[in-house]
């Protein structure tokens, strides 16, 4: 991860008045690593900003797993 890139972004948000952020970044769920520094980031660079991060919002759903899929089959 580019943590220049990913504040230069951050300060692009800033700048357009964002009162948010979302960050979901491909299989965080693995390794919540990057997902963990960029939310560090914001906590620093954009004080007071909410933010969240997917891989809580997976694990406090108590499953990773997408839903079964259901479909209709004639009979």
């Amino acid at each position: 991860m580019d943590e220049g890139r990913v504040a230069e972004i951050l300060a692009r948000l800033a700048a357009g008045g964002f009162e948010a952020v979302a960050v979901s970044l491909l299989w965080s769920v693995a390794n919540p690593a990057h997902e963990e520094r960029i939310g560090e980031l914001l906590e620093e660079l954009l004080p007071g900003i909410p933010h969240t991060l997917s891989h809580r919002s997976r694990r406090s759903s108590g499953s990773t797993a997408a839903p079964p899929r259901r479909r209709s089959t004639p009979r």
